[in-house]
């Protein structure tokens, strides 16, 4: 069927600033940008609803860009039907232009507006909030994938508090022996990052979102960022000074050098790191004693001795909302490695053929779903009906929605 599209410009300062789209789709106002990308709310009107459009602009010019492209494609097709993995609707590509589409479900905002923000946030909210990020993190993990780039901006809300992850065009697939053979990319931003990575580059795991996880958890309890370090040392050191230095560490490396050279950081006042952690219950005095548990074990500096997404998900902080559908694997069929082939590629024509190869096949099995969806027998009523998944009466008495006139709302 012949596409038509439209240009609409996204920006007053500069007309140059443009999104073209399928004319199915009514772009409303940019919502965000980032070096990768442009993202503009937009209304299907074919669908009727509500969307987000990220243009990736300059796809096909670099190398890393486009397995970044390539990569997040087909990593949201094999995640996109689990309820915390953002929904992705479409693709597209114009040619000529070197800019790929991707079309996502509406949400209202990042975790990053909501704790930056005036609206209160209780102990309800923490934990909805930290079960449905370990919820999606075990679904990621499931099919061996590691994020990588775990933190609260990509972590998105709705004003129901519902989240959704998103952004995986750092993540990585690594075999059952946790080999990981595609690690030349900056890894998770810093305030973020696991201690080993700033230790030892290639010695991590599933562990690091789970320390991201942890990092996102401490800054919902206390609505601001746990470690936040001017460079990779100091954010070393600001790790070190609340959780506090280990006698032994060799579980990082086992070289007495680099020991040595971690045992002597200090502050630019001279200062050694404590060799304690600091009270937690100081530094989150609002928080439960359940809160404060689950925090150290998702900050445990030994990453083997981090707790799993499975693990956490089972832990009483968070129990009372476990879920049979929250919880739910990767089909055992699926093998993650097939998704990664592309990384071994390295001609940008070889790479660009892959990137519309995929646009195309996304876009014929979404038309193959739709037209299989149309010809569903309706019930008797005239309607189709849709099972609606709830959280228990408790719980859903107690969950707050957030205020729709907070500044956050996008």
């Amino acid at each position: 069927m012949e596409q038509h599209y439209i240009t609409v410009p996204i920006s007053r300062d500069n007309p140059q600033d443009v999104f073209t789209v399928n004319t199915k789709y009514r772009v409303i106002r940019r919502v965000g940008s980032g070096a990768y990308g442009t993202v503009c709310s937009a209304f299907d009107q074919q669908h009727q609803r509500f969307c987000a459009i990220k243009k990736m602009h300059r796809v096909f010019e670099k190398e890393l860009v486009t397995k970044r492209c390539i990569r997040e494609m087909k990593l949201l097709q094999l995640f996109s039907n689990h309820p915390r993995i953002i929904q992705l609707f479409d693709m597209d590509i114009v040619y000529g232009l070197d800019e790929v589409y991707l079309i996502f479900g509406c949400m209202d905002a990042s975790l990053h507006d909501v704790i930056h923000s005036q609206q209160p946030l209780d102990t309800v909210h923490a934990q909805w909030f930290i079960y449905q990020t370990l919820s999606g993190l075990k679904y990621i993990h499931s099919a061996n994938v590691v994020h990588r780039d775990l933190k609260p901006a990509n972590i998105l809300v709705n004003k129901d508090c519902d989240i959704r992850i998103c952004d995986f065009g750092m993540a990585r697939a690594f075999s059952q022996t946790n080999s990981m053979p595609y690690l030349t990319e900056y890894v998770t931003t810093r305030w973020y990052r696991a201690p080993e990575i700033m230790i030892n580059s290639h010695n991590y795991s599933k562990a690091i979102d789970i320390w991201s996880a942890g990092c996102v958890f401490g800054e919902i309890l206390g609505r601001k960022v746990l470690f936040q370090g001017r460079d990779h040392v100091d954010q070393l050191y600001k790790i070190l000074g609340v959780l506090g230095l280990p006698n032994d560490i060799s579980f990082w490396d086992p070289s007495e050098a680099v020991s040595a050279h971690i045992k002597n950081l200090c502050t630019t006042d001279g200062l050694p790191p404590p060799t304690e952690p600091v009270d937690f219950n100081a530094f989150f005095p609002s928080a439960t004693p359940e809160a404060i548990e689950l925090l150290k074990r998702l900050l445990h500096l030994d990453p083997a001795k981090r707790i799993t997404a499975e693990e956490a998900l089972k832990h009483p902080f968070v129990q009372p909302f476990s879920d049979s559908v929250e919880e739910s694997l990767v089909p055992p069929y699926v093998d993650p490695q097939q998704y990664y082939i592309f990384e071994d590629v390295h001609n940008n024509s070889a790479l660009k053929s892959m990137a519309i190869q995929e646009i195309e096949f996304f876009k014929h099995r979404m038309s193959q779903q739709e037209l299989s969806e149309s010809l569903l027998t309706n019930n008797t009523d005239g309607t189709i009906t849709t099972a609606k998944r709830s959280h228990t009466a408790a719980v859903a008495t107690t969950m707050r929605h957030f205020d729709s006139s907070s500044s956050w709302q996008l």
